[in-house]
């Protein structure tokens, strides 16, 4: 991606950029002077541009958040003055997303970085957590699909997704299946419909997946987990899990007891 040259020649777009250097990503001082202390000082002119530009009510807020990344971005030479070569090396690099937002909200230059529209050559490649699809050159935007086969935009990548074992789509899985372990870290991983999801060591019951959820199962009074299994201690699978093994409830297997009581006629007595 090319940087904006809001202003030209090369040298009055620095000294505005200098004139900025001061800037937030909510207010711009444009009369106030550089990082390098021996640049010159600003002309009214420049100023005035400049001021023109942070007042647009269409795109000013736009022009400040560009001029506040590229002023942080802004070098000097060893004399004290703006290093226009480094600087612009540094703002193509450091600056790509809010230099494609201003683009964007101006009309003008080449837009990069929305869905649709062609990756940036900066970082990051593509704006709001979208992905550069390697297949199109185009930006993606999560979760949608990217052109590979099985693949969506995941955590600012095109990856296959969505299926047991493989990494949650934005939470969701296909085919009815359950997003587990998803975190700010983490975009979890799939579950597939009508199986077990995990659950800590300790549990008292465990849960299945149905309908893209974890529903709990294999406790007492719950329905069995898959393959006809309880969690809880002395139950059964009777399609809930029941109580089998103590007094008065019938024979875990139809033949033990757990509580010290015998087993008589398939009930613990």
């Amino acid at each position: 991606m090319r940087r904006r040259d809001a202003f030209a020649p090369l040298a009055v777009v620095f000294a505005v950029l200098a004139a900025c250097s001061s800037a937030s990503s909510s207010s711009v001082d444009c009369s106030s002077k550089g990082a390098c202390p021996n640049d010159t000082p600003r002309t009214p002119s420049e100023v005035s541009k400049c001021n023109s530009l942070v007042s647009d009510p269409r795109c000013g807020s736009a022009f400040q958040a560009y001029y506040a990344c590229a002023a942080a971005a802004e070098k000097c030479t060893a004399a004290g003055t703006v290093d226009n070569a480094g600087t612009q090396t540094a703002i193509q690099s450091e600056c790509a997303s809010s230099i494609a937002a201003y683009d964007a909200c101006t009309g003008s230059g080449s837009p990069c970085g929305s869905p649709g529209q062609a990756c940036c050559s900066g970082s990051p490649a593509c704006l709001n957590g979208g992905c550069c699809d390697p297949g199109t050159g185009t930006c993606v935007a999560a979760p949608a699909a990217c052109s590979a086969a099985g693949e969506r935009c995941v955590g600012g990548a095109c990856t296959v997704c969505g299926g047991p074992g493989q990494p949650c789509c934005g939470g969701a899985c296909d085919s009815g299946g359950c997003c587990v372990g998803a975190s700010a870290s983490s975009d979890g991983e799939c579950v597939a419909a009508g199986a077990t999801c995990p659950v800590s060591g300790d549990a008292a019951s465990g849960a299945v997946c149905v309908n893209g959820g974890c529903t709990p199962c294999g406790g007492k009074n719950d329905q069995c987990c898959p393959g006809n299994v309880c969690v809880a201690p002395n139950t059964q699978c009777n399609t809930l899990c029941t109580a089998c093994g103590v007094a008065n409830a019938p024979c875990c297997g139809g033949t033990q007891c757990n509580d010290g009581t015998n087993c008589l006629g398939g009930m613990c007595m």
